[in-house]
């Protein structure tokens, strides 16, 4: 499986980019799993919305599920109130009325204040001692609004039970630079049944979260993130917000293989080892931009053709093209077969030449399949526990917003990709800019 550990490695960029806290920023919004103290009401300065006198004399009750961006002061962000449901007009008027007139405790990071995306329902519930009397009509009061506390109406049910005919594969890459620190690790074990995938990502990178955790479900088309540290998940639809900005696509350039013979089981499975030199490269595409980076390729591989890892893989690179789609990252697109020689990569180990600061550094990349497997699964696995926080971010920021965030995104990874070759010794970058059509 070709460019798996830069494939990996891209996906847990983008896992911790959605918790990454950056100091620096003071303009971002969060999530409230992404915050150390979540928004919270300021019960002292907020007033409930006002119950329709209409639908209250009718005796029509009903619920709305508002969202807003509170900021650093503590109020709502008028311009960022949307209505996600609601059982009536008139009680959304009624909380879009009320919700600039709130307060609220703004939310922290580490002991900063910063602006918070929130979720919050409002109950229009009506007050009365015998439900077989139709209310007389009176003056609304506080304890006909119930807004309960952020986000409490949205938690996760109990998982179903049962199981399903399916696979894992577990996977190590291992970073060494030699220079006297531990190397970096990550682990990825990842369990697939027909349509539906759990990813998780455990590494020093995640450890303040927990470990990360993605769910995958093509029937569904939906894509979940789970924090355990907050018992958080966030839901986004796949595909939305059009095709990748960004484009990669990974070539083989001119390369010798010396074919090694026999070597050692690895998971359990027979391997040949081979030994490549020669170059290899990446095409990188934004828009109208073109970067072709080239590097030296100095790497050694065991293949296996056992057929149940030739399978197991063909699985895992369905639910990478998956994960492509829900990502925006056609990145992800890069694990494939090892094109040139027979069988699957059950272990792959490189070396290159970092530069920094004039000084040359030997780095060496190893990556391994530890394990993999065929068996019953439980259905358990591809839903999120019980009694997590949901936050569905598939509605959350308009259409044009999403458009910039994404495109923003892409561009600084562009930026990252392209500017690689500062750092990678003997590496070459070509770039060019077409006309727009």
């Amino acid at each position: 499986m070709r460019h798996l550990v830069f494939t990996l490695a891209s996906l847990l960029c983008v896992a911790a980019a959605t918790v990454e806290l950056r100091g620096q920023d003071t303009t971002r919004t969060y999530f409230e799993f992404q915050v150390t103290k979540p928004v919270r009401q300021d019960t002292g300065g907020t007033k409930a919305p006002r119950y329709p006198p209409e639908l209250r004399a009718a005796g029509v009750e009903g619920e709305v599920l508002i969202q807003f961006v509170v900021d650093t002061m503590g109020n709502a962000v008028v311009g960022s109130i949307r209505v996600l449901r609601s059982s009536h007009e008139m009680f959304s008027t009624a909380v879009i009325t009320a919700i600039p007139t709130m307060r609220f405790v703004p939310a922290e990071v580490n002991g900063r204040k910063v602006k918070q995306l929130v979720q919050q329902p409002f109950v229009f519930a009506i007050s009365r001692t015998d439900a077989s009397v139709p209310p007389a009509p009176r003056a609304p009061s506080a304890s006909d609004v119930v807004p309960p506390s952020l986000g409490s109406a949205q938690i996760t049910p109990a998982p179903h039970t049962g199981t399903v005919d399916g696979w894992m594969l577990a996977q190590r890459t291992t970073v060494d630079s030699a220079n006297g620190r531990a190397p970096f690790m990550m682990e990825i074990r990842t369990y697939g049944a027909p349509g539906r995938y759990r990813m998780e990502v455990s590494s020093s990178a995640t450890e303040a979260t927990g470990g990360m955790v993605t769910l995958l479900d093509s029937v569904a088309n939906r894509m979940s993130l789970i924090v355990s540290r907050v018992k958080g998940v966030t839901v986004t639809t796949i595909g939305a917000g059009g095709p990748a900005p960004l484009r990669t696509e990974a070539f083989a350039g001119p390369r010798v293989t010396k074919d090694l013979g026999p070597a050692e089981r690895i998971a359990g499975v027979g391997t040949r080892r081979y030994h490549r030199e020669g170059t290899s490269g990446t095409r990188i595409t934004l828009g109208n931009r073109t970067c072709v980076i080239e590097r030296p390729l100095n790497s050694d591989v065991w293949l296996t053709t056992d057929p149940v890892m030739v399978e197991v893989g063909q699985h895992t690179r369905d639910m990478l093209k998956l994960l492509s789609a829900a990502s925006q990252l056609t990145t992800l697109l890069g694990i494939t077969g090892e094109t040139e020689l027979p069988g699957v990569a059950m272990r792959r180990q490189s070396t290159n030449t970092v530069v920094k600061d004039g000084t040359k550094t030997a780095v060496a990349t190893t990556f391994e399949i530890t394990a993999y497997k065929k068996w019953p699964l439980d259905v358990s696995l591809f839903e999120p526990p019980e009694g997590y926080r949901l936050f569905d971010a598939s509605a959350s920021i308009p259409s044009p917003r999403a458009d910039s965030i994404r495109l923003a995104s892409a561009e600084r990874m562009f930026a990252r990709m392209t500017d690689s070759t500062s750092v990678l010794g003997g590496a070459t970058r070509t770039c060019t800019t077409s006309k727009a059509p």
